[in-house]
């Protein structure tokens, strides 16, 4: 699946995709795109504040035009139990560490 990011501050992109990690939320952001990334496509595109309203009335349109109603077996986009797992591990570490 491909997954398409559009940030509206050029000084987020820059934080995500700079050398250096220097905050705890921009590694947790990384974290969390990596693990996007390792099942999809991402990216990450930079929109102009004054150019971000008209993008997103479009993505609107398009996802309203592409709505339809889910045929099949629930749920419709599952999780793999591994990515799950580890969600849950990461999150009793993290409590363990600084509870």
């Amino acid at each position: 699946m491909r997954i398409l990011i559009f940030l509206t501050a050029r000084l987020h992109l820059r934080h995500l995709c700079g050398p250096k990690v220097t905050s705890g939320l921009v590694a947790e952001c990384l974290d969390a795109l990596s693990a996007l990334a390792s099942l999809n496509r991402v990216t990450l595109a930079w929109v102009p504040g004054h150019r971000a309203f008209l993008v997103m009335r479009k993505l609107t349109s398009l996802l309203d035009a592409s709505a339809m109603p889910l045929l099949g077996p629930e749920p419709a986009l599952g999780i793999p139990k591994c990515l799950l797992r580890e969600a849950i591990k990461n999150w009793t570490e993290m409590q363990h560490l600084t509870g």
